[in-house]
């Protein structure tokens, strides 16, 4: 719950300033911060230049950026040029009433449909002089210019923001047609269109300020009265109106981006369609993104808690599953202590954090706590695994337990008591406990692994309320995603599993140099990489 709660913070702050100040900017910022703040906390400072990389090496915000950059310089060729004001001209000819300018104006927003922000810019700077001069307040033209070109560039799939939203959710694994089937859905944008174009006809009546704005005029006001103005977040230079040139200059290169981008976007819809039958047909089309991806300390929650460290990695093909020792030492309250007693005190959560501070872990590596019940109930619906433990224990040491040297079956139940058994096990060292934990967990991905996509996420959403986590429901799809495409994988998938090596003498294990290696090799991180990097993302 305090993690939903923090998740809207940066945007209840960033809505309450923008409405206060009337500063977006400023808000927008702030409220980046702000979140930067609340992900990284005291890595603030590495957190905000790790998002800033990110971010601008997205191709869906560069596409963005370039968009944006050339849009704007479209429209300075136009105001150089004096072609708008050649349009201009040629549009007061037809719009001779306030209902015909208002029509006019709901035309050609649809027309430039291609960005919100050309169309913004070419619809006002075209038409609000001849609003004025019909005695049509310039807030309805407002008005209605920003209602349409913010719900055409979503509505449309052919925009500039239908591109960086499609560049977006491909991370989670959509893609265009998922877009496509989205837009009957999006019933704010359409109905605010449609009250729009009523409005315009003179059919849906004027409510609020727009009301006074009609009688203000009705009464011999002024068609635009400025008044208290938020900040100006575009420069604009003030249009010449005595640069005057023929249309054609506005019309022809108007049409030419409009008519490219229709016959474009009309190939990228025939691919995206044919795409979407061969998915159907069963053609695997999608690669895994960078983000299909997670690690995970898993704690089985018990007197003595077993701990295994899981990393899933799509783009890698891979499964690496590291059992860490209960009696690793970590620091903990100013002093070390058992990773098993960092856990009874403090949860998952600090053994999460204390595991990082001795080893280069993902700062979004997740943690999952979860009851030996709930665990088992979980495990029986994939039945008995079959596990061979020659690797992990001696043949007398199995025999003490009744376990033979050969591959056998073993129910999750079953595996549970026999692990808990070993780690109460003075005799054998906590890597021999550690690495039976680990070939437990290696035979279960290896034998199950088809199966994991559809039931495992689904099955943690059905306990959610007995587990101590910190996977989201975002994460849990990038886990249900992650698994999909391991298991659906046409190479085998590098599965491995081993036990965390350390230094084991006089009742301690501690962290030594295998250790560490242990770990760099298990997330694919070379020995250089990981201690440069520590803390950040393999």
């Amino acid at each position: 719950m305090l993690h939903t709660v923090m998740a809207f913070l940066p945007l209840a702050f960033l809505i309450v300033y923008a409405l206060k100040t009337r500063k977006m900017a400023d808000a927008m910022v702030l409220a980046t911060l702000l979140a930067v703040l609340l992900v990284h906390r005291q890595h603030f400072f590495t957190g905000l230049i790790d998002a800033m990389y990110t971010t601008l090496g997205n191709s869906s915000y560069q596409f963005a950026l370039c968009s944006i950059l050339g849009f704007g310089g479209m429209i300075s060729l136009f105001q150089a040029s004096g072609g708008l004001m050649g349009f201009r001209d040629l549009l007061a000819k037809a719009a001779n009433t306030p209902r015909k300018t208002l029509l006019l104006a709901w035309l050609l927003s649809v027309i430039m449909f291609v960005d919100e922000y050309l169309n913004a810019l070419t619809t006002t700077i075209c038409l609000r002089d001849v609003s004025d001069k019909n005695r049509l307040p310039r807030e309805h033209l407002a008005v209605q210019t920003n209602i349409m070109a913010c719900c055409l560039c979503v509505t449309v799939p052919f925009t500039s923001w239908t591109a960086f939203s499609v560049g977006l959710i491909s991370d989670f694994g959509l893609g265009f047609t998922d877009y496509l089937q989205a837009v009957p859905f999006m019933f704010y944008p359409l109905a605010m269109m449609l009250v729009s174009l009523l409005m315009a006809l003179g059919w849906f009546p004027k409510v609020g300020m727009l009301r006074q704005a009609y009688h203000r005029v009705a009464s011999g006001g002024a068609a635009f009265e400025p008044g208290e103005k938020g900040e100006k977040l575009v420069d604009i230079d003030e249009v010449d109106e005595h640069n005057v040139s023929s249309a054609w200059n506005a019309i022809i290169p108007l049409a030419a981006l409009v008519g490219g981008t229709v016959l474009l976007s009309r190939a990228q819809l025939r691919s995206s369609l044919r795409q979407a039958a061969k998915s159907q047909s069963g053609v695997p089309i999608r690669l895994p993104k960078a983000t299909d991806r997670c690690t995970v300390l898993l704690c089985v929650a018990d007197e003595t808690p077993g701990f295994v460290l899981a990393y899933l990695n799509a783009g890698q093909n891979c499964i690496h599953l590291l059992a860490v020792p209960a009696a690793l030492e970590v620091p903990f309250g100013g002093k070390n202590v058992p990773l098993a007693d960092c856990y009874t005190a403090a949860g998952p959560a600090r053994c999460r954090e204390a595991l990082g501070e001795v080893f280069a872990l993902p700062e979004d590596t997740d943690y999952l706590a979860i009851a030996p019940a709930v665990l088992t109930k979980l495990a029986a619906r994939y039945g008995a695994v079959r596990v061979g433990f020659t690797g992990a224990l001696t043949p007398e040491q199995l025999a003490r337990y009744g376990k033979g040297t050969g591959v056998q079956g073993i129910s999750a139940a079953d595996a549970h008591s026999f692990l808990v058994a070993l780690d109460a096990d003075t005799s054998l060292s906590p890597r021999r406990s550690a690495a039976a934990r680990a070939a437990v967990w290696d035979a279960f991905f290896r034998q199950a692994l088809e199966l994991l996509p559809t039931t495992l996420p689904q099955g943690l959403r059905e306990v959610s309320s007995s587990l101590l986590t910190s996977l989201t429901a975002v994460d849990l799809a990038t886990l249900e995603r992650t698994l999909e495409f391991l298991a659906t994988s046409a190479e085998p998938v590098d599965i491995t599993a081993d036990a965390l090596p350390g230094e084991w003498a006089g009742g301690h294990y501690t962290v030594s140099d295998a250790s560490r290696a242990a770990v760099q090799s298990f997330f694919n991180l070379s020995p250089a990489a990981a201690q440069s990097a520590s803390g950040s993302e393999p």
